[in-house]
């Protein structure tokens, strides 16, 4: 399993003890793996249990948008920090992709496996939205924790 997520990712060190960043292939492995990081984050950050869960299908689903209907390697964010207004810390994903059209929430029909990645994340996200430049996209959430934060 090491030599897996070795091979899939690279992580980028940064000073803030409460940011990650990887670059994961364009690949079916990538959405487990980026789970695997950021479930090990966020149990390292002291992030209470429901907001962990919360995060991960955050995750699992961006990451899984991003691999199924963008272009190129995926690249990934995902910090705690900044106070919104309740005093809670925010923790933020972002992904990204080099495909430059924007992501669209569509209507699953009732039997249908695909089409409701987007709807859960802005269900279960504060805030959610979409940056595009001229090299891709960039979609992002907030999820506020109120305890055990950095």
């Amino acid at each position: 399993m090491g030599t897996i997520m070795q091979t899939l990712v690279t992580t980028t060190a940064t000073a803030n003890p409460g940011r990650i960043s990887l670059g994961l292939p364009a690949t079916t492995e990538s959405p487990g793996a980026a789970r695997r990081i950021v479930e090990s984050a966020l149990v390292r950050w002291l992030v209470p249990g429901d907001s962990v869960e919360t995060m991960l299908l955050v995750v699992s689903e961006l990451v899984t948008n991003a691999v199924a209907h963008g272009k190129g390697p995926v690249g990934f964010s995902l910090s705690c920090g900044e106070k919104n207004a309740t005093g809670s810390s925010v923790l933020r994903v972002e992904v990204t992709d080099a495909s430059c059209e924007r992501v669209r929430r569509r209507q699953a029909a009732g039997h249908e496996e695909h089409g409701r990645g987007l709807a859960l994340v802005e269900a279960l996200a504060d805030r959610w939205g979409q940056d595009l430049f001229p090299q891709g996209k960039r979609v992002w959430c907030e999820i506020g924790v109120s305890q055990g934060s950095p």
